[in-house]
């Protein structure tokens, strides 16, 4: 019977797929096909394999054996979520991907370099000295100075600070924006090459996921393309071998080979066959939810652990009793079982906070705001701020599809956009006019007194030839 249930969710998934993909406003820029992806490989391809091969590793160390009746139940509801999230954000997010490429564009694009480079000279040193300091003072600790609560099993920070820790994700969009403003030459990768090395080595699969992400949805941008072509296959590949091995063997396969002399133990400790690990077991986590919670727990989580997002925030160096968790949780893990390193996903955080309907409501509400966020972008006028800040939005859709956590995506994603943010006050602080001021400087229109007044001087009395002239001096000065 679960054989058919498998296959019949495979068939599920194929379904939504043509179907998304026969919509006019499909592409790799729409947060559906994200979930899509996400939602095929962690609870339909994976199940299939972990069932027919007997993976039951994961059942053993964190001690529990589902029924079938338990893996059914998770299967309808990761089908469910999906129904409910795919279902949001196409309504929310209607409108087909069109690509703003006037020439407002260009000259908004050729400005943003020194903003660009500033924030460089900014970020760069710390986010290098983040890398440093995790490299040197973290990485090679026990437990990586994390201590674990013995009442809850909840991990939390005691060494070291977390704003340092995390600043080393500062160069994601810098790295990606450096390729993407040097037009994809070879040598323009180097430092994304660089980074994603050290990422790999250090055991954390997430940034360099996120930079993989933004490069890619960069160069179809600069390309004009929905959709990747045949050619970056290869690469997609290469990149999802890094991932399982790095999540296999947390890093010390890539330590291997850049410091061979270097000895160390690899893996988990266990006998773990490819893709049986914990970094693609949301479906075995997902099982230990249905089991637990309401049975053992007694309550749902009614969503109040998303106040953490409040509490998290605050360094522990300030605030000595700061809650480990959520300030208000509502059962103890600790007690109900192991669940030591799980992440729930997106659906399985919604069974915990309200079963069935917590799945509905969690899932598509998710959808709805990815998809509210979708369109605004495409009927925005796509300024080169506005287009990279959703670019590196989407990464961190991924993140929380697998944590299902919204403290995830925001923990993580506040670095991820800072520089973002950071390049767009530098470039208002130049005094260069933003992309709709451009387009009227460009088009020759200073009708609009509030136009004329946001344009230099200097231009407000030229022709539009003599403005583009002129503004083309200025760019290349």
């Amino acid at each position: 019977m679960y054989d058919f249930i498998l296959w019949l969710n495979l068939l599920v998934w194929l379904g939504f797929c043509a179907l998304f993909a026969s919509r006019p406003n499909a592409s790799l820029f729409h947060p559906g096909a994200f979930y899509l992806a996400f939602h095929g490989f962690v609870f339909t391809i994976r199940p299939i394999i972990a069932w027919y091969r007997g993976y039951d590793r994961l059942y053993e160390i964190f001690g529990f054996t589902p029924s079938i009746e338990v893996k059914t139940t998770v299967i309808a509801a990761s089908m469910l979520g999906k129904i409910a999230f795919m279902t949001a954000t196409m309504a929310s997010a209607r409108s087909p991907m069109a690509f703003k490429s006037g020439p407002e564009h260009a000259v908004q694009e050729r400005l943003l370099d020194k903003p660009f480079l500033l924030a460089v000279a900014i970020l760069g040193p710390i986010g290098l000295y983040s890398v440093y300091y995790f490299s040197t003072e973290v990485l090679g600790s026990p437990g990586w100075g994390m201590a674990r609560d013995a009442a809850s099993g909840i991990a939390y920070n005691t060494r070291h600070n977390g704003y340092v820790l995390s600043a080393q994700f500062l160069l994601v969009p810098l790295c990606a924006v450096f390729a993407w403003r040097m037009r994809f030459v070879w040598w323009s990768l180097i430092p994304s090459v660089l980074f994603i090395v050290q990422r790999a080595g250090s055991g954390i699969r997430g940034p360099f996921i996120a930079l993989c992400i933004a490069l890619l949805l960069l160069w179809l941008w600069q390309n004009r393309r929905r959709w990747p072509s045949a050619v970056t296959l290869p690469a997609a590949a290469i990149v999802l071998v890094l991932f399982v091995q790095v999540g296999e063997y947390r890093g010390t396969l890539v330590r291997s080979i850049l410091e061979p002399d270097r000895i160390e133990l690899t893996g988990s400790g266990y006998d773990m066959r490819m893709l049986e690990g914990m970094h693609t077991a949301n479906m075995e986590f997902f099982e230990y939810l249905v089991l637990t919670v309401p049975e053992k727990s007694g309550t749902y989580g009614y969503f109040v652990e998303n106040l953490q997002v409040f509490t998290e925030p605050v360094p522990r160096v300030l605030w000595k009793d700061k809650p480990k968790g959520a300030p208000i949780p509502m059962f103890d893990w600790g007690k109900l079982g192991r669940p030591v390193g799980m992440t729930s996903s997106l659906p399985g955080e919604g069974w915990t906070q309200l079963g069935w309907l917590g799945v509905i409501i969690w899932c598509g509400l998710a959808g709805l705001v990815m998809g509210r966020a979708y369109e605004w972008f495409v009927r925005s006028r796509q300024s080169v701020f506005a287009v990279l800040a959703y670019i590196m939005f989407l990464p961190q859709c991924v993140l929380f599809f697998r944590d299902g956590l919204l403290l995830s995506p925001l923990r993580d994603g506040i670095f991820y956009l800072f520089p973002i943010g950071l390049m767009w006050v530098l470039y208002r602080a130049m005094d260069f006019p933003p992309l709709r001021h451009l387009a009227r400087l460009v088009n020759g229109d200073l009708a609009a007194p509030s136009a004329a007044s946001a344009i230099p001087n200097e231009l407000a009395g030229m022709t539009p030839s003599q403005r583009r002239r002129k503004l083309a001096s200025r760019l290349d000065g």
